[in-house]
């Protein structure tokens, strides 16, 4: 009977150190990539140097590496940096999506990073202008059904044609 109860005794200390260890595990966990800070389209200008800094850090504190993919011709990256460096061209002109990921070894995250080259700024002030007005319109748009409206809003759509007892007009019999 002590024999057994030193086994229990002697079995139940070494669960106990185990859970101990395991709880007290000195080893760092990555539970989160790293984050990248940067939103909305950057404008770059013909003939114009474009430099841009790419701000990358992670939670835990770990080393972060950058990786860029889609990397249009005008544009070098120095990874010591972390800086997108170029002068775009009349020939380079519109939208570049460029792929960024930042790598703790552990875990990444990746984002498009939207470089839009202008020939001027009066060119971005117009396309500013022209974003803006539509999304005003359809933000105007949401929730609204344009399948049965008419001006009077009694017109009545099945399969696309209008249903019996309707006029084009929008009218009833």
């Amino acid at each position: 009977m002590i024999l057994r109860s030193r086994y229990i005794l002697a079995t139940a200390t070494l669960i106990s150190l185990l859970v101990i260890n395991a709880c007290t595990d000195s080893t760092p966990t990555i539970e989160e990539p790293p984050d990248l800070f940067f939103s909305g389209t950057q404008p770059a200008f013909t003939g114009d140097e474009f430099n841009f800094i790419i701000e990358a850090e992670d939670p835990q504190g770990i080393d972060v590496e950058l990786m860029i993919k889609d990397l249009p011709g005008w544009l070098t990256f120095l990874p010591t940096e972390a800086t997108l460096s170029g002068t775009p061209s009349d020939n380079d002109e519109g939208l570049h999506i460029i792929n960024v990921t930042a790598d703790n070894g552990e875990r990444a995250r990746s984002r498009d990073l939207r470089i839009r080259v202008f020939k001027d700024q009066d060119e971005e002030k117009l396309q500013n202008g022209v974003e803006n007005a539509i999304a005003s319109f359809a933000s105007g748009l949401r929730g609204y059904n344009s399948a049965g409206a008419t001006a009077c809003g009694r017109r009545r759509i099945r399969s696309g044609r209008l249903s019996r007892g309707s006029h084009r007009d929008g009218t009833s019999k």
